[in-house]
């Protein structure tokens, strides 16, 4: 009977020193794996003015939410991308032009997605990075 017990103890010690490397390894790599949404801080993007005025004064990145509601053009080589893009709380849709890197998701029509934006000097809606967004 001491035997037995002998055996149970060395199991629940390599149990718990198991369960105890898991737990601070766990610990210790959930951080490097999840990587901060930096792009929900942002200020939303200013619709309704863009649209009246056709430029914004201000150079700050912006968050726009929405739906790709079409892919216009592609270039030649397939890094740039023209997209309409439907906001959330909006019923204007914007042009979007996304660099597209390879390692990226694809993108399609209807998909829901997260952007972060700013206009270059001629007043265009220019991505600088997105994300797919879960339904």
């Amino acid at each position: 009977m001491a035997r037995n017990q002998f055996r149970f103890g060395r199991i629940i010690i390599a149990a718990s020193v198991f369960l105890g490397i898991l737990i601070i390894s766990g610990i210790v790599f959930y951080p490097l794996i999840k990587k901060p949404n930096n792009i929900i801080k942002l200020p939303d993007f200013p619709v309704a003015r863009y649209v009246e005025s056709g430029n914004l004064w201000s150079h700050e990145d912006y968050k726009i939410k929405g739906r790709i509601n079409n892919i216009l053009l592609r270039s030649d080589n397939g890094q740039k991308w023209l997209l309409s893009i439907k906001p959330d709380d909006s019923d204007t849709i914007l042009p979007v032009i996304i660099n597209k890197e390879e390692k990226k998701k694809s993108l399609q029509r209807e998909q829901k997605i997260l952007l972060r934006v700013s206009l270059d000097g001629d007043g265009y809606i220019i991505c600088q990075e997105y994300q797919n967004e879960s339904i």
